[in-house]
């Protein structure tokens, strides 16, 4: 059994389902839709097993072996029931075939095809929050829809319990995480709520901030004046998040690199957040502009004028001077 690979040019929902109490169910017992998958967290209680599979393409059969020899059995059910909820996305072409409207079918066939192509946009927006690269890939996520982990596992002798004790590991983290997502929506003071907030950021991993976006724009309203002095970490995570926004859907990249230009103004970023502006606005500028554009060369010195640590100022130095050749050639 192996992890396969991802490839996100074929990245689609492939799952048989049936309806069950007004949700729809695949054959694994996993929620088709990851919304439906959330309001039934929320209803019971609980996290979301995020489940990414690849029926199709994978060498050594790595998702089907999890699906036909844990996720389908009986004592994998049991123990999950009343600890998580599962949602499965699968990354095959056949549901991407059901979410194809058949201009001569039924009412009821083209619902089905509606219902298909929208969650498929959720899995892909999911894809993109997870940084999926490999499946099986498998996650804990709150009802609100934030990241609490990567669940890491080694592929070989997997069976079911050896899976569930791996998944019991991160469940407690999916457990305080809830916990704390619980003090935040029921602080008394703007203090325990922001403290709340701060302790989420800290036991969530960096690179699933993203998800907590709303969070970090709450936390900048309740310390507007940065009297704590972190607010740095929640200001560039806004910033990242709406050029980011406007990039992948409005194609607006003037607008994005503005956002980070703005960000780097600001007092109360650290020295590594501004240099990361600078870098991102001369990325932007590089894979979507123009890459004889002078600003790469402009934003990429002033990255180096904050002193960046010894592997990223080596990284800064050698880009300029590529890029400055790459202008020289361009002009001559």
């Amino acid at each position: 059994m192996k992890k396969g690979y991802l490839v996100l040019v074929s990245v689609f929902l492939a799952l048989f389902f049936t309806s069950c109490n007004n949700y729809h169910i695949d054959e694994y017992g996993c929620f088709v839709s990851l919304e439906e998958a959330k309001q039934e967290a929320a209803k019971k209680n609980l996290p979301v097993l995020a489940i990414i599979t690849q029926e199709e393409g994978e060498a050594g059969g790595g998702s089907m072996f999890f699906l036909k020899n844990i996720l389908s059995t009986s004592s994998f059910r049991k123990s999950a029931k009343n600890k998580f909820v599962l949602y499965r996305m699968d990354c095959s072409q056949k549901t991407f075939q059901k979410s194809a409207i058949v201009e001569e079918g039924s009412a009821k066939e083209k619902e089905q095809s509606l219902f298909y192509s929208d969650a498929i946009s959720q899995g892909f927006e999911l894809i993109a929050s997870l940084a999926v690269e490999y499946t099986p890939f498998f996650a804990f996520l709150l009802p609100q829809g934030y990241i609490v982990n990567e669940i890491e596992y080694d592929e070989e002798k997997m069976d079911v319990q050896k899976f569930g004790a791996i998944l019991d590991y991160y469940y407690e983290e999916a457990k305080m995480s809830a916990h704390l997502v619980d003090l935040i929506e029921n602080a008394q003071t703007d203090s325990e709520k922001f403290t709340s907030i701060e302790s989420l950021y800290e036991t969530t991993p960096v690179k699933f901030h993203s998800s907590l976006i709303n969070l970090a724009r709450l936390a900048v309203k309740l310390d507007p004046e940065n009297k704590t002095g972190k607010i740095g970490k929640y200001v560039y995570d806004i910033a990242d998040s709406d050029a980011s926004e406007l990039c992948v859907l409005k194609q607006d990249y003037e607008g994005a690199i503005k956002i980070y230009l703005d960000a780097a103004d600001n007092l109360w970023l650290s020295n590594d957040e501004k240099i990361q502006c600078y870098y991102m606005a001369a990325y932007i500028i590089e894979r979507y502009l123009s890459i004889d554009d002078p600003r790469i060369i402009e934003y990429m010195n002033k990255a180096l004028e904050l002193n960046p640590q010894d592997e990223l100022r080596a990284y800064l130095e050698n880009g300029i001077e590529y890029f400055q050749n790459t202008v020289k050639s361009v002009t001559e």
